[in-house]
């Protein structure tokens, strides 16, 4: 008979961690039954049919004024308490810092005895400094996140640097904190081309295709590239960027591209489910977010044989980028340089099968969820 375990994240839209649970649960319920516990049914990704879905009950926007969310966040834990309360579990895994938080505070108000192992995927150095509402309210995130990560079980980081952040910075104490790096379906991202999708016109047609795939705001910094291509152009005319994504920032972008007279070489694809296939077209991808906690899509990227000029946005990306076959990691105020190194990696031949066997090496999502797999056996077992 499997052990039965409650998994708790806000939703199940969005990418990186929502994405990687969606499909680490395909190994999970091999080993497990599971309650996915979430705030609100919003699911972008397929999930296995055997899962158990349970809803908190409040909505997962942040548009709404403090008062409501402060008292959202008392309605939040008691719902998560009673929940897990009533499951007899003998594992719990959360999700994300402010949820992480939550499940362990419900978890004492309810004098649940369950371990609790809690995944952070986001604290990191840039996201205190970058984040507006993270650095408002940064003392006493600060201070839930030190208490909530001393007092869990076990903690779950996706890099060696978030592990030093947590230990030097926020002063976590517990000695069971374990690196586990994001994985990808290598099988979907790979470098068998699909003859049956039907791009865009601009897109079929550009000569050199430049991709940026990411949320559109501040910090993705899609504006920081926009502003690089009439350089770009003037060796490469032939080049077109082309953005996937959307988010508050679309309209400046629009207007952005206007004004520098771009209309005809910088595209705002939107959204697409199928991101993989768009990758495996291009000649480069572009990285210049100010933050990042890992970066799935510089992996997803490398994984379709595509390299990758990145902003240094985190010490992790030295852990993805290792070799100058994959790409060059460039400080964002180096303009030139990353300029530069479109050029190179556009002139040079590139051997696609290395990149792509390094992330099938390192980063494939059996992997990653072996290693969960084994840090949830081993709190049961303790």
């Amino acid at each position: 008979m499997k052990n039965k375990i409650a998994i708790v994240i806000p939703t199940l839209h969005g990418a990186g961690c929502e994405k990687l649970l969606s499909e680490m649960l395909f190994e999970f319920v091999k080993e497990f039954e599971i309650d996915l516990i979430l705030y609100e049914k919003n699911i972008d990704y397929k999930i296995p049919k055997e899962i158990n879905i349970k809803l908190v009950g409040t909505d997962n926007s942040p548009y709404h004024s403090i008062f409501y969310k402060i008292k959202r966040l008392f309605v939040r834990i008691n719902n998560i308490g009673k929940l897990l309360s009533q499951g007899n579990y003998k594992a719990i895994l959360s999700f994300i810092d402010g949820c992480n938080t939550n499940v362990y505070l419900a978890k004492r108000m309810y004098r649940i005895s369950t371990p609790l192992i809690s995944a952070e995927h986001t604290v990191n150095d840039g996201l205190f400094t970058n984040n507006p509402y993270s650095r408002q309210f940064a003392k006493i995130y600060k201070i839930l996140l030190r208490i909530t990560y001393n007092g869990v079980d076990e903690v779950i980081v996706i890099s060696k640097s978030m592990k030093r952040y947590l230990k030097d910075k926020l002063k976590v104490k517990n000695e069971n904190l374990t690196v586990i790096y994001n994985g990808i379906d290598t099988n979907s991202f790979n470098l068998v081309k699909n003859n049956d999708i039907q791009f865009e016109q601009e897109f079929e047609e550009a000569k050199i295709k430049l991709l940026n795939v990411a949320r559109l705001d501040d910090n993705k910094n899609q504006k920081y590239l926009i502003k690089l291509m009439p350089k770009i152009l003037k060796l490469k005319p032939e080049a077109k960027l082309f953005l996937i994504g959307k988010g508050e920032k679309e309209t400046e972008l629009l207007d952005l591209i206007k004004k520098l007279y771009l209309q005809d070489k910088v595209f705002l694809l939107g959204w697409k489910t199928n991101i993989s296939d768009y990758m495996k077209e291009v000649d480069l991808f572009l990285m210049s977010s100010k933050y990042e906690s890992f970066g799935n899509v510089v992996v997803e990227s490398l994984s379709c044989g595509v390299p990758v000029i990145s902003s240094q946005y985190d010490d992790v990306i030295f852990d993805i980028i290792r070799d100058k076959t994959f790409g060059k990691i460039i400080e964002l105020k180096n303009k030139q340089e990353f300029i530069d190194s479109i050029f190179i990696y556009l002139e040079n031949e590139i051997d696609r099968y290395k990149l792509h066997n390094f992330i099938k090496n390192n980063f494939f999502i059996k992997k990653t969820s072996f290693k969960y797999i084994d840090v949830i056996k081993k709190v049961i077992n303790e």
